[in-house]
């Protein structure tokens, strides 16, 4: 008996589908078309010495497509697309968001964002000193 490994799961799948007559087949198409709908949507954060910088490649959509917001030091980047074919007058959407924590040394007022070529790229200027918000609660 031969045992399939973690790094062989399409032919596991495919064998594993052998045995049963092929009705896996349209699972099988839906997962490869699932997996391609999300790759190269990826965000990658670094951090500078007097920055960070959010960056990544957003190929299907568009600078009008894409929104980008601060709400209390959380950096939220969507998309979203609706595209209609006119032969066939079928209509598809598709989104995208991400959300990542700035914290608390981010100065959120003096991000920028640039949109060129598929790439987006935000700069988040670091301040001097952390910003902490301490709110002291009343115990009753």
């Amino acid at each position: 008996m031969r045992y399939l490994t973690i790094r062989e799961p399409e032919r596991g799948l495919r064998e594993f589908d052998g045995f049963f007559g092929g009705i896996f087949d349209d699972f099988r198409r839906s997962m490869k078309a699932f997996g391609s709908a999300f790759a190269g949507n990826e965000l990658e954060l670094k951090e500078e010495k007097d920055k960070y910088v959010v960056s990544g490649e957003l190929k299907d959509y568009g600078k009008k497509d894409l929104k980008v917001t601060v709400d209390d030091n959380v950096l939220y980047v969507k998309a979203e697309k609706k595209s209609e074919d006119r032969k066939t007058k079928e209509t598809s959407y598709s989104s995208y968001s991400r959300v990542l924590y700035l914290g608390d040394n981010a100065d959120a007022k003096k991000i920028t964002a640039s949109f060129k070529k598929g790439k987006l790229s935000i700069e988040i200027p670091k301040t001097k000193e952390p910003v902490k918000k301490v709110t002291e609660v009343t115990i009753q």
